[in-house]
């Protein structure tokens, strides 16, 4: 991936590094085992999940080949399952 394309993705790559601080500091801090504990986390989890997809689903949006099409259209539609 050139470097524009990576610029382009650079607030993921960013948020993806903040949910990453803040799900450790959970871990860390946590003391309550509570269902809204659990249920938070999957939201990180999944956010996380979704944010790393787009990228994917961009890095393979309009690149040549039969192989990238399957793989751009894989990720779109797991990021909309999500």
């Amino acid at each position: 991936m050139p470097f524009e394309q990576i610029s382009r993705f650079d607030i993921n790559f960013y948020a993806v590094i903040l949910l990453i601080i803040l799900l450790i500091t959970i871990y860390l801090k946590s003391d309550v085992y509570s269902f809204s504990n659990k249920m938070f986390k999957v939201i990180i989890f999944t956010n996380i999940s979704m944010l790393v997809l787009e990228v994917l689903s961009w890095a393979f949006d309009g690149a040549d080949g039969q192989f990238a099409w399957y793989l751009n259209y894989s990720f779109n539609f797991i990021l909309i399952l999500f």
